[in-house]
């Protein structure tokens, strides 16, 4: 954690020491009384908290030092759309595209994908947001994307109303040597590792995406969004 997420509560009651923050702050940060940490309220500011008192629970005074409104908090002219993947590798995914920077996650329902992931426990009662709060404090920031799920991959792209529109496809004949500079919002469609379907493929070309490929290897869901995203954030 490079950054302690807070809620409005908290400021008054404090943080459970056997919360994962609490851990993380005297065990491995290894702080106590006086001394202070990076922190932050979602949506609304990054700042330092002064610790005041630990017993049973972490006190501390928070100061912020900068709104959520500023240049530098705010997320990427990003959109990442992602066919449905099993429930632990969505969370990894959740976590590690909200440390990128993205402005939203937008999921949809694969054609070829396994219908169980759909109706998995992460997505009841918004446990997922947990990943996500995981990822703004490994990023050491505080605004949250939008995270939105979708029937189809064409009702994603119809929600995006993206400037551009990248596909990541092993098959496509272009190299992501040719992708351009990108200017304006953006969606990167990753498909989910059974590749798209051809109605799929004609979403794609409904809305006008380019279509490039990182090599004829197929690779693991993750492993494909952490390669291009390093990718088109470089051209944007």
């Amino acid at each position: 954690m490079n950054l302690i997420l807070l809620n409005e509560t908290e400021l008054t009651n404090g943080i459970s020491c056997h919360d994962e923050r609490g851990q993380h702050i005297l065990k491995v940060l290894k702080l106590k009384a006086g001394d202070s940490f990076k922190a932050g309220l979602l949506n609304v500011s990054v700042g330092l908290a002064t610790i005041t008192n630990i017993d049973g629970g972490i006190r501390f005074n928070y100061q912020a030092t900068n709104k959520a409104e500023e240049p530098s908090l705010q997320p990427l002219p990003l959109i990442l759309v992602l066919g449905m993947v099993r429930p632990l590798v969505m969370r990894r995914l959740l976590r590690d595209m909200t440390a990128c920077g993205v402005k939203a996650i937008y999921i949809y329902n694969a054609e070829n994908g396994e219908r169980g992931y759909e109706t998995s426990s992460l997505w009841k009662d918004d446990s997922y947001l947990n990943d996500v709060k995981a990822g703004l404090m490994l990023a050491g920031t505080v605004i949250m994307p939008s995270i939105k799920r979708f029937n189809s991959l064409r009702s994603a792209l119809n929600e995006a109303k993206a400037n551009n529109v990248v596909a990541m496809h092993p098959l496509a004949s272009r190299s992501t040597k040719e992708l351009a500079q990108l200017s304006g919002l953006t969606a990167l469609v990753i498909g989910n590792e059974r590749g798209f379907t051809e109605r799929e493929l004609m979403a794609l070309n409904f809305f006008n995406a380019g279509q490039y490929t990182m090599g004829s290897r197929i690779v693991r869901t993750e492993t494909a969004c952490a390669m291009a995203m390093a990718l088109v954030i470089d051209r944007l």
